[in-house]
């Protein structure tokens, strides 16, 4: 055997570069389709329906005020909650539109001014803001979410990640049901 047929038999044995990519990308992909699950709705550690426990929150806000709430957590760093903010538009001008019975509170780890400054590069001002929270003590832990919680302070349903078109239909017509 001569050292071509040698080599020849030796790159048979191994994979080629183009076949090591697309196993690497197709891998990728699926790690990280399986680790950001985005579309799918978040249960408070499972707790649909049981009272919303959000000890920050309650010392500040009366979940009466209004029959529905959507608590949106968020973080200026995320970059989900930054492809978000046209949504979170519409559901502020929606809410607005029926504010006596529908209302949205913004929740951040960040602090007040980087949080105003935020929503304000999206459109969204005068919103109601409660900043320096630490959402993982209610459940929340990944940004964007959105929570829906009623007068009694009970979670109702939930969101995570970047929202689709029907998701968005989804939420928004709860506004509507509200009238």
């Amino acid at each position: 055997m001569n050292d071509r047929q040698v080599q020849g038999k030796l790159l048979r044995w191994f994979p080629s570069v183009e076949t090591v990519i697309h196993g690497l990308v197709i891998g990728t992909v699926i790690v990280l389709a399986m680790r950001s699950n985005l579309s799918g709705p978040l249960t408070q550690r499972g707790r649909h329906g049981a009272a919303f426990t959000a000890p920050q929150l309650a010392s500040t806000f009366s979940w009466n005020r209004y029959n529905s709430t959507f608590v949106i957590a968020l973080r200026h760093s995320c970059p989900y909650c930054v492809k978000s903010l046209p949504f979170y538009v519409r559901l502020q001008a929606a809410a607005a539109t029926n504010a006596r019975r529908t209302g949205i509170v913004f929740v951040t780890p960040d602090d007040r001014r980087t949080v105003d400054q935020f929503l304000a590069s999206g459109g969204i001002t005068g919103a109601q803001i409660q900043s320096n929270i630490n959402t993982a003590t209610f459940g929340v832990d990944a940004t964007p979410t959105i929570l829906q919680v009623d007068s009694d302070g009970h979670l109702k349903r939930s969101w995570v990640g970047i929202l689709s078109e029907e998701q968005q239909r989804a939420v928004l017509s709860l506004i509507d049901q509200n009238r």
